[in-house]
């Protein structure tokens, strides 16, 4: 989706070739990444869509950011973050403000850093009872959950500061949870709690994960009431003995035979048995995250960004962890189509008439709205800006540089 500007330029430049070049287009959501044709000839043939980028269009779709692209905007919101307290030092004059910034400021050590964020990718280990660090190429996950743990050097944590970021891959099976994306979620948010760090959950799934054993799903039959009127019902599912043995033989299915009025034998599918993942262990793995959640609110700071669409269990983290920024997507637990289904008529036509930005965050769910991905960073930021670097920590105090000595006090007081 990158978008460009036709920029007239020097045919000199460009050796005798074309007058005009690529220019690409950033927008604010967008700001840091120029298109593979930025400053080319409009003669250059556009490249085929990688793997990467086809992800990136599928996260897209679905009104959040590509979960790799996340490290680089926390990485250009705190970047962000030092030229803003740059402006400040310098726009600083007369008063206490100019006296912090050549006493205080220069001799605290609040020089912005060579490296201002460090990103450490965490993922389950063979057994899947415990984190390793990992040093992989973006898109390598194996799960529909990605964890870091960064370290950031902030203007008030110049030292640095260490979070662990834990985020939904929604190009990965929709986003939704798994027993791995439970396990890693689970893992994650103990690694902070154990170490009194924040934790920060990023948001866009699609709630547990309920699949179908595709194999049985091809092959089962439908025994209707009356077979020449399929509107009279069905009876039973079955499948046929042909495929019977080797459903039997992986254990995917139980039956039991059955003989018809007119002495055919059917063997009535009674239960389908799939493998683990796919059925109501995610569910309880739902069950295990929300009550680590709960602990974590407790013993650390805990904030969530929904960045996409949040689903089922994915809505209960976002309240269980009492802090949220929306950036617009819906947090709901049952969608419309459903609800209406229930109320037997048309009464919501959206997912945001349920659970978007002007339900949730004028009823308290949410705590901040912000227009795109790259503000909902910084609104994380500017958060955590309040919050110790550890459980029981100092404030995270800067100096003001703006605020005078000799202003005048114009609150009045009510007689």
């Amino acid at each position: 989706t990158d978008a460009y500007l036709e920029v007239a330029t020097s045919a000199v430049e460009l050796k005798g070739g074309s007058h005009f070049t690529f220019k690409s287009i950033l927008t604010e959501a967008n700001a840091f990444r120029k298109g593979p044709l930025d400053g080319k000839e409009l003669s250059t043939p556009y490249p085929p869509i990688d793997s990467l980028e086809l992800r990136r269009l599928t996260a897209k779709g679905k009104e959040t950011t590509f979960v790799y692209d996340f490290v680089t905007l926390f990485e250009k919101a705190v970047s962000k973050e030092w030229e803003e307290y740059k402006e400040q030092q310098d726009s600083s004059s007369e008063g206490l403000g100019s006296w912090i910034a050549t006493n205080f400021w220069s001799s605290s050590g609040s020089k912005k850093p060579n490296k201002l964020l460090e990103a450490q990718e965490l993922e389950l280990n063979d057994k899947g009872d415990g984190l390793v660090a990992v040093d992989r190429a973006e898109g390598s996950n194996k799960c529909g959950m990605v964890a870091w743990r960064m370290r950031m050097h902030t203007p008030e944590q110049v030292g640095g500061r260490e979070i662990i970021v834990i985020a939904n891959d929604v190009t990965f099976q929709n986003g939704s949870f798994g027993i791995m994306e439970d396990q890693l979620f689970n893992l994650a948010t103990e690694l902070a709690m154990k170490e009194g760090i924040p934790r920060i959950f990023v948001a866009a799934n699609s709630g547990a994960r309920i699949g179908l054993v595709e194999e049985v799903k091809k092959k089962f039959r439908v025994q209707w009431k009356d077979p020449l009127n399929p509107l009279s019902g069905m009876q039973f599912l079955y499948v046929d003995d042909t495929d019977l043995d080797l459903f039997r033989k992986h254990g995917m299915c139980v039956t039991e035979p059955v003989t018809l009025p007119d002495g055919t034998k059917r063997e009535k599918l009674t239960a389908v048995i799939g493998p683990d993942g796919i059925g109501v262990e995610n569910l309880r793995g739902s069950g295990m995250i929300a009550g680590t959640t709960c602990r974590a609110y407790e013993e650390t700071f805990t904030l969530t960004f929904v960045s996409g669409t949040s689903v089922g269990i994915g809505a209960y983290l976002v309240r269980l962890g009492q802090r949220a920024i929306q950036k617009g997507p819906p947090i709901l637990l049952t969608g419309e189509a459903a609800l209406n289904k229930v109320l037997g008529k048309q009464v919501y036509t959206s997912n945001y008439q349920l659970g978007g930005t002007h339900i949730m965050h004028k009823n308290g769910v949410s705590h901040k709205v912000v227009d795109n991905d790259f503000e909902g960073v910084r609104a994380i930021l500017k958060w955590l800006s309040f919050v110790p670097a550890v459980r029981n920590g100092p404030l995270p105090i800067q100096p003001n540089l703006t605020d005078k000595i000799d202003r005048k006090v114009t609150l009045g007081l009510a007689s």
